[in-house]
């Protein structure tokens, strides 16, 4: 009857408390996730601390390594076959470009966009093409996450960046570096903000 909804209704309702100790579990298991990607940030970036060459042995280990992956690339086959140069010379070509660039995106707003737009845009897009060829999950995971990452901070960028882009001086040079720090494999920075920001397993209690 109505008079019995209503008495039903206004009825003093139960709480429980079982969620509690699940919600500690949660949150055991939320700040054990974020300890550990720490740690992988970390660890990578202990991997390119100890990359940066302190003498001629390094340097040479670093030319050889260098050598070897681009042997393995069919990018620089094709380059080499192309200009009928050497792979070492065309990346050591290409690396004086990038830090050209880098340099004159300093002054020119032009080029500060145009090397943020390949490092932060076509890079990936190759690469993300590279790794839905592949049959490997893992590179997918890895590229999803980056454009996760590169439009949240596109919409930043036109909205509470914006201010920041009269000082082009650096910041397109900010931007050239934390997108590359956001991809590399050594820093995976885009899977570290998406654990400690995005990912849903981190925000249940």
């Amino acid at each position: 009857t109505a008079t019995g909804r209503r008495a039903s209704n206004c009825a003093p309702r139960s709480f429980s408390f079982n969620k509690v100790p699940g919600s500690r579990r949660s949150n055991g298991h939320r700040l054990a996730r974020r300890t550990l990607t720490m740690d992988r940030f970390q660890d990578g970036m202990k991997e390119l601390v100890a990359a940066v060459p302190k003498n001629g042995d390094d340097f040479d280990k670093i030319k050889r390594d260098v050598e070897d992956e681009l042997e393995k690339s069919k990018l620089f086959a094709q380059l080499e076959t192309s200009l009928n140069q050497p792979r070492l010379q065309i990346f050591q070509g290409l690396a004086g470009l990038f830090a050209a660039l880098m340099v004159i995106g300093l002054w020119s707003r032009t080029v500060g966009i145009l090397t943020t737009r390949f490092f932060g845009f076509a890079y990936p897009a190759y690469m993300s093409f590279k790794a839905i060829e592949s049959k490997s999950k893992d590179d997918d995971t890895h590229w999803l996450i980056y454009w996760l990452i590169f439009a949240i901070f596109s919409i930043l960028e036109e909205t509470l960046l914006h201010p920041f882009e009269k000082y082009q001086a650096v910041f397109f040079v900010f931007k050239t570096l934390f997108l590359i720090w956001s991809f590399m494999p050594q820093t995976q920075g885009a899977l570290l903000l998406y654990d400690l920001f995005l990912n849903p397993k981190n925000k249940k209690d």
